[in-house]
């Protein structure tokens, strides 16, 4: 990256796919199915060293079902080399209007408030009492320092 692109903190963005899930989860070209009780889907990654601050970050879902809303529980858990994985700790539940076979889009920002380049995220999307979908990946769009 130039020194006038850090200068000016051109936005970037990095997209995660979702790579694995438990508890009966099952995977798909789309990413992992989350549509009972106990269902997780799973998405790792580190933040960028040219972090400077977080603009959004959206959990990027195939619906299976219409839903006004839909609900997904989700957990961030993240720390920075020398920290404990779950230095941060948070957790919500978004909801997401959904059509069945669209892609969406919901916001997780509000589970990762404190993050920092070099931290290193466990982002965790679980079944709550509607979700029928496939988890897909997770964009996030950061400033750059």
């Amino acid at each position: 990256m130039s020194i006038l692109s850090r200068i000016l903190g051109v936005p970037s963005d990095i997209v995660v796919p979702c790579f694995y899930g438990e508890a009966g989860a099952t995977q798909g070209k789309q990413g992992w199915l989350v549509d009972a009780a106990l269902e997780s889907a799973y998405l790792d990654f580190a933040v960028p060293d040219d972090f400077a601050s977080l603009i959004s970050a959206e959990l990027i879902i195939l619906a299976l079902a219409t839903l006004t809303p839909m609900k997904i529980a989700v957990i961030g858990e993240y720390g920075a080399i020398g920290e404990t994985s779950t230095t941060h700790s948070e957790n919500a539940v978004v909801e997401v209007d959904t059509t069945n076979f669209y892609y969406a889009k919901v916001s997780v920002s509000g589970v990762l408030s404190a993050l920092a380049a070099g931290d290193n995220v466990y982002l965790t999307a679980k079944h709550d009492t509607n979700t029928n979908a496939y988890i897909a990946a997770v964009r996030l769009k950061y400033k750059r320092g």
